[in-house]
């Protein structure tokens, strides 16, 4: 059963419903759902997918089960999906209590409280090239997937160094980080401790 989160974009002020568990919606109405929450192109391609499927899957004996299946699996996916796509996208949980921390846990977010907020100037600062104001470099930036345990390794201003160096190795092991804003990153950290 799907459970409601509140989000909200800390930019903007919007608040936005995540959701997480089994989507019943998505299991019954497909691509519809997305279209509904805004989330139009991925709606679409996912219509695009169900009609194709059902066209390939039409007259054989397995097709049924076939298209069963992989809605099934959608239908257990796609909230945490379009959850996950909200919070990378710079929105926060926006509840509190219990229902907050079992969304977290569930969708694999940080704690509040475990480290510094992302703070772009504080972060650009440490990078290469940026000017002692904090305005930001040329250097690319983070982008907003970062988990905070990612954020707060960036922070260079943390003094367990080697702590970070391993935190933002492994950000770039999972794809959280391109190459090039680690070596920024790196670099920004290496600084601070030589200097």
């Amino acid at each position: 059963m799907a459970r409601v989160v509140m989000l909200k974009n800390p930019r903007t002020g919007i608040l936005k419903k995540g959701y997480y568990g089994f989507s019943w919606t998505f299991l019954f109405f497909g691509g519809i759902v997305p279209v509904i929450r805004g989330d139009v192109v991925r709606g679409l391609a996912i219509l695009a997918f169900q009609i194709l499927l059902l066209i390939i899957c039409f007259g054989s004996i397995f097709g049924a089960p076939f298209y069963l299946l992989v809605i099934l699996i959608w239908a257990f996916v796609y909230n945490r999906h379009y959850t996950t796509k909200l919070l990378e996208e710079g929105y926060e949980i926006a509840d509190a209590g219990r229902s907050a921390a079992r969304a977290r846990t569930k969708l694999g977010v940080a704690p509040t409280g475990e480290g510094p907020r992302f703070d772009e100037p504080r972060l650009a600062a440490t990078q290469p090239g940026a000017s002692q104001t904090g305005a930001p470099s040329a250097a690319p930036r983070l982008g907003p997937a970062l988990s905070r345990a990612t954020r707060q390794a960036a922070d260079a201003s943390s003094p367990d160094y080697p702590a970070m160096l391993v935190k933002l190795k492994d950000a770039l092991d999972k794809g959280a980080l391109t190459q090039a804003e680690y070596d920024s990153l790196k670099s920004g950290i290496i600084a601070k401790i030589q200097g």
